[in-house]
């Protein structure tokens, strides 16, 4: 007999589909990657298309890289959900990918600013890109970092705060403001 007490596995049988639907579409995302991908081969980093294609990339290979890591945060977020869970993780999922694509714009105009730059001025690329490195690894030791990984490492406080919101966008805003923490840990 198992030693899991049948409320935990009645509950694991009613959050395991959320879980698994999230992280399909994340698979769904990788094979929309690929796909696109396919015959790329080396490009600049704007990937010869315009900001709104590059935007539409830029989200599907983020849904490809992080719906299947807020999995199991989905799964315990639908513990508190009572109805309408797949509308809802639907929802937490939007706002989650809605947040890593903010960011589209501004690596699109470094991207086209590098590929600008690199042509003729390798003196100001070098510059530039060491700045970024610098910035980059200053930020890996800045408490704003240290809030951030506060809140990834203490996933049911985060939990308690994000089931308590209230009001019709409640599951965006938890989206929101869950890759708000994941974007402050790893963006750099």
């Amino acid at each position: 007999m198992s030693s899991v007490p049948v409320a935990d596995r009645k509950t694991w049988f009613q959050i395991a589909p959320c879980a698994a639907a999230v992280a399909g579409a994340g698979a769904v995302a990788w094979a929309g990657t690929v796909w696109i991908a396919r015959g790329m081969g080396s490009m600049p980093g704007t990937m010869g298309v315009d900001l709104p294609t590059f935007a539409g990339i830029w989200t599907l290979m983020m849904a490809a890289m992080m719906l299947p890591s807020i999995a199991l945060v989905a799964a315990l977020y639908a513990r508190s959900i009572a109805r309408h869970r797949i509308v809802r993780l639907a929802s937490l999922s939007i706002g989650y990918l809605l947040a890593w694509s903010i960011p589209a714009p501004f690596i699109y105009a470094l991207a086209a600013l590098h590929s600008g730059a690199a042509q003729g001025h390798e003196t100001i690329t070098h510059v530039a890109e060491a700045a970024a490195l610098i910035g980059v690894t200053a930020y890996q030791f800045s408490p704003l970092k240290d809030a951030c990984l506060r809140q990834c490492r203490s996933p049911i406080g985060q939990m308690v705060y994000l089931t308590g919101l209230r009001g019709r966008l409640r599951d965006l805003q938890a989206g929101l403001r869950h890759a708000a923490y994941c974007i402050g840990c790893c963006w750099g």
